[in-house]
């Protein structure tokens, strides 16, 4: 094998090896979107929750404790519900305070959103000067 037949081997090797890395990238940012969007959809899902629990205060529903098991329990006259702010510390806030902070989870959500999708473009148009 001669200098110039193992200078464009490697160069192939480099090319090939930048092509997975930007391509494990991609996947990275897909699999980042798909969890933003779900993330999205249980907030939109909460927010809407909130105004029906509100409507129907004392009356009996059946709480999720998981894998497919519940608990009967009544909607108590609160006006209020209890919040995770992180490291388990759970707070009372007002419904309109906690349905407040879904929107601003949300709305920060859709900006990663946007962020991500910017740069997903960015990358597919790299990925193309390679085909």
């Amino acid at each position: 094998m001669g200098e110039e037949s193992k200078t464009d081997y490697d160069k192939r090797i480099e090319e090939q090896i930048r092509k997975e890395s930007i391509k494990a990238e991609i996947n990275e940012i897909q699999n980042q979107l798909q969890t933003i969007s779900e993330k999205i959809t249980e907030l939109n899902v909460v927010f809407l929750s909130m105004d029906e629990l509100k409507k129907h205060k004392n009356r009996e529903i059946l709480l999720p404790v998981g894998s497919g098991f519940f608990m009967k329990g009544t909607i108590s006259g609160e006006e209020s519900v209890l919040v995770n702010v992180g490291a388990d510390v759970v707070i009372p806030k007002s419904f309109e305070s906690a349905k407040e902070t879904i929107k601003n989870q949300r709305e920060e959500l859709e900006l990663l959103n946007s962020r991500l999708n910017k740069e997903l473009e960015k990358i597919a148009l790299i990925m193309q000067g390679y085909q």
